[in-house]
C-alpha cells in the first residue's frame, strides 16, 4: 500500500512538473513591445519541434505576428518561412510565413502566422499528435503520434500523402533532412528509424538509439548532424549518412526533451526534466 501511494504521488509530481516546464508562452513584437499569448498546456511526452531555419521552443517563439490564442496543441513548429527576430527588431515574418500545432484531439492546425488565419484543420491520426515538422520548401507537414505512425501531409493539395508504420510503438519525435530526402523518427521503441519520404516510404535502417523512450530529434541546418534524445538522460549526436553514433553527452539527470543546435552547429543544448 505504501509503495502505490509512493507511485502515485510521484507522477502527479511528475505530471505538474510537466505543467511547469511545457506551459508555453509565445511572444510576438507589435510596437516595439511583447505581447504574451498562452498557447497550450501539455502533459508529460510532449515534443517542441522546428524548422531549421526557425526557433520555436519551450520558451520564446519571437515573431511580428502572434500565434492565435485559439491555438490549443502539445506539439508545435514554425515553417522555415517563420522568420525569427529579437525584441526590438524590424524584421517582418515572411508573407505566408506558418505556424502548426497538434496534440491529444489527433489533429494539427496550420495557421498563417501574419493574420493568425486556420488554413489547414487535420485528421490524419487516431490517437495523439506529439510531434510536427515542415519540410524546407513548407508544402509538406510531418506528423508522429501515438499511434504508432509517422504521416506526410500535402499542404498545397491539401492531401494526405504516405504513412510510414515501422513503429512498434508510439512516435514521439520526426524530423526530415533539408534536402528532403531522408525522414527520421523515434519513440516509444527507442529506435531512430530512418525512412524515404515517397512511395511506398521504404525503411532504410532501424538504429538502437536510447535505453529509455527516445523523445527528440533535432537535425543542424545542414543536416549533417542528427541529435537525439530520451529517458535515459543521454543526448546522443549520430552522422545521418550512415546512421552510426558520434558521440554521446551526458550530464542530465532525467528524462530528456528538447533539443536545439545552433546555426554553426558548433553548440549543442538540451533540455531535460531536472530542470
Amino acid at each position: 500500500k505504501r509503495a502505490l501511494i509512493a507511485l502515485l504521488t510521484t507522477r502527479r509530481s511528475r505530471n505538474l512538473r510537466a505543467r511547469e516546464v511545457l506551459s508555453t508562452r509565445f511572444k510576438s513584437v507589435s510596437g516595439g513591445r511583447f505581447r504574451r499569448r498562452s498557447l497550450a498546456t501539455c502533459s508529460k511526452g510532449s515534443a517542441f519541434a522546428c524548422s531549421p531555419s526557425a526557433t520555436f521552443s519551450a520558451g520564446s517563439c519571437r515573431h511580428r505576428a502572434a500565434i492565435p490564442s485559439s491555438a490549443t496543441s502539445c506539439s508545435s513548429t514554425c515553417s522555415p518561412a517563420c522568420q525569427v527576430v529579437s525584441a526590438g527588431s524590424s524584421s517582418h515574418a515572411s508573407d505566408g510565413a506558418q505556424a502548426a500545432a497538434g496534440g491529444a484531439d489527433r489533429l494539427f492546425r496550420v495557421w498563417n502566422v501574419a493574420d493568425g488565419k486556420e488554413l489547414h484543420k487535420v485528421e490524419n491520426h487516431a490517437d495523439w499528435v506529439l510531434s510536427l515538422t515542415f519540410a524546407a520548401d513548407g508544402k509538406r507537414i510531418y506528423s508522429a503520434a501515438r499511434d504508432k505512425s509517422t504521416k506526410v501531409y500535402d499542404l498545397v493539395a491539401k492531401e494526405p500523402l504516405l504513412t510510414f508504420s515501422g513503429h512498434t510503438d508510439g512516435v514521439y519525435a520526426v524530423g526530415v533532412s533539408p534536402d528532403g530526402k531522408t525522414a527520421v523518427s523515434t519513440g516509444a521503441d527507442n529506435h531512430l528509424r530512418y525512412w524515404t519520404p515517397s512511395g511506398d516510404a521504404p525503411q532504410v535502417r532501424a538504429v538502437p538509439a536510447h535505453a529509455n523512450t527516445a523523445y527528440a530529434l533535432r537535425y543542424s541546418k545542414s543536416g549533417k548532424i542528427l541529435l537525439s534524445a530520451g529517458g535515459d538522460n543521454l543526448v546522443k549526436l549520430w552522422n545521418p549518412a550512415d546512421g552510426a553514433l558520434a558521440r554521446t553527452l551526458e550530464g542530465h539527470s532525467d528524462w530528456v526533451y528538447s533539443l536545439a543546435v545552433s546555426p554553426d552547429e558548433k553548440l549543442a543544448a538540451a533540455g531535460a526534466w531536472d530542470g
